[in-house]
């Protein structure tokens, strides 16, 4: 079973040099790096605008 999924990425490696080897590797690991951080800093925008509207609010009431 192991063998079946991971035939395609080893028949993929073994065609490749090692510099395309490297590429492949690095976004492997740099795609998804990405999406979270992109993930993250939209989720810490969304806390920092509503933070600046609590304070706003907290304005008006004193």
């Amino acid at each position: 079973m192991k063998n079946v999924l991971l035939a395609p990425a080893v028949k993929l490696m073994q065609r490749l040099h090692l510099l395309p080897k490297f590429i492949v590797l690095a976004m492997i690991f740099v795609i998804p790096l990405a999406l979270v951080s992109t993930l993250l800093l939209t989720e810490l925008n969304k806390s920092i605008a509503f933070t600046q509207q609590e304070r706003l609010g907290v304005s008006h009431v004193r």
